[in-house]
């Protein structure tokens, strides 16, 4: 949206907060026109202009930055830097989002050292977002990889939904695309790996794990591949089996999300063979559809022009008629 004539870039406190869990869970992500900084005291805050990627006529410009303490284990921010420091002004004020997540914000403004009192308070002020809960990081959930040469070792002793204790693994930090967890770290069995199986009842933990994004994440995550997203709706539509491209063979489904926008799903290849649309024709529903480890994309619109004309076939295909239509048609 960067690219937008007339689009200017205030979030609100929510947005904010999705945008700090999205930035801790995948420490590579970037959001224009944020900009990743060190350590934003070691600038004066009339030179965070230049350091901006954008010219802001506002004067108003976002940065991500970790907290940098003034000893190891304290949790005493240090916000000095070499002409002043920036001094807490107001009441912390709390914020709420939704499916759980809450964070803070504080406003602080820039003082100047050396300088009396009321001589010393500047008018560059600085809005300070911390997450402080998020549900996603008490479930703990982990993605576990087992090479290709160690299948055959562990595939007997693992049974779905069954409880073990788990040694000597390996646990490693999530680089590259295609994570189907948002988790940091994951964990590599290894030849000297040792599978214990639990009875039932030892602890309690759920069979399946989800973490299923939010509509805030959604716009996030399109055509960002880094994490995959899992989504959960109410069927409401299912198309039949279609072959695109290079005989790529495809189906369509349309689900009902919690936050009320109508979502399409393509399942590829064998799972589209596999999803039964006789379940959702028989049953009056509602059917509830979890699809796990979903890349977003967004839906492109393809005008004919002078310059770049679309062929008569795909034009056809753009604005092809289901077969109702064709019945009703005149």
């Amino acid at each position: 949206m960067e690219n937008l004539l007339g689009y200017k870039f205030q979030p609100s406190n929510e947005q904010i907060l999705y945008l700090l869990v999205e930035k801790r869970l995948n420490p590579h992500f970037s959001h224009h026109p944020i900009k990743d900084i060190v350590d934003i005291c070691s600038l004066e805050p009339w030179d965070l202009a230049t350091e901006s990627k954008t010219e802001s006529e506002d004067q108003v410009w976002y940065f991500f930055c970790e907290p940098y303490y003034k000893y190891r284990k304290s949790n005493r921010a240090h916000r000095r830097t070499k002409t002043g420091h920036w001094k807490i002004t107001s009441r912390v004020s709390q914020i709420e989002a939704r499916n759980g997540l809450s964070g803070i914000k504080k406003i602080l403004t820039f003082y100047r050292h050396g300088l009396a009192s009321k001589e010393a308070i500047t008018e560059w002020v600085m809005h300070e977002y911390h997450v402080t809960d998020d549900p996603r990081y008490k479930e703990n959930l982990m993605h576990a990889t087992i090479r290709k040469t160690l299948v055959t070792r562990f595939k007997h002793m693992l049974s779905e939904g069954s409880l073990y204790n788990v040694k000597n693994l390996k646990v490693v930090s999530t680089t590259g695309e295609y994570r189907p967890l948002s988790n940091q770290y994951k964990i590599i069995f290894l030849v000297i790996t040792s599978l214990k199986r639990l009875e039932e009842g030892t602890v309690k933990i759920p069979i399946n794990g989800f973490q299923f994004v939010s509509p805030n994440l959604i716009n996030l995550r399109v055509n960002d591949n880094t994490i995959l997203s899992d989504v959960i709706g109410s069927l409401c539509g299912v198309g039949d089996i279609e072959i695109v491209g290079a005989g790529w063979k495809k189906r369509d489904i349309k689900i009902l999300t919690d936050y009320s926008v109508t979502t399409k799903i393509t399942l590829w290849g064998k799972l589209g063979e596999m999803f039964d649309p006789n379940l959702y024709k028989k049953d009056e529903g509602p059917c509830i559809v979890i699809v796990t480890s979903t890349t977003i994309k967004k839906f492109q619109v393809i005008e004919s022009s002078n310059v770049n004309k679309i062929t008569f076939e795909e034009e056809m295909f753009l604005n092809r008629m289901s077969i109702e239509e064709l019945l009703e048609a005149d």
